[in-house]
């Protein structure tokens, strides 16, 4: 009675190499979601980068410790973010 109405089935569509059309589907939105969360985890590690290396600066060429100070404790909550970001969706580092 079922049959054709459900992927997988006698009768249902299926896709490329024999997948079912909903195994495919998900495989792509799996696939561009983890691309998705490289490229997030990409820019926020840049971001962490940038902060330190503008702490670096005013540390050393603008002779501003205070505001190095404060731009180092902005780096690490960025560096944080980034760990945590990774390490909630199992990325290698």
């Amino acid at each position: 009675m079922l049959s054709g109405l459900w992927p997988g089935t006698a009768g249902g569509r299926r896709g490329p190499a024999g997948a079912s059309v909903l195994t495919t589907w998900l495989g792509n939105a799996m696939g561009s979601l983890i691309v998705r969360d490289k490229e997030v985890a990409k820019k926020k590690g840049y971001w962490a980068l940038g902060a330190w290396a503008g702490s670096a600066v005013l540390f050393t060429v603008a002779g501003a410790p205070i505001l190095g100070m404060a731009a180092a404790g902005g780096a690490s909550y960025l560096t944080y973010k980034w760990f945590v970001f990774r390490a909630k969706r199992g990325m290698r580092f």
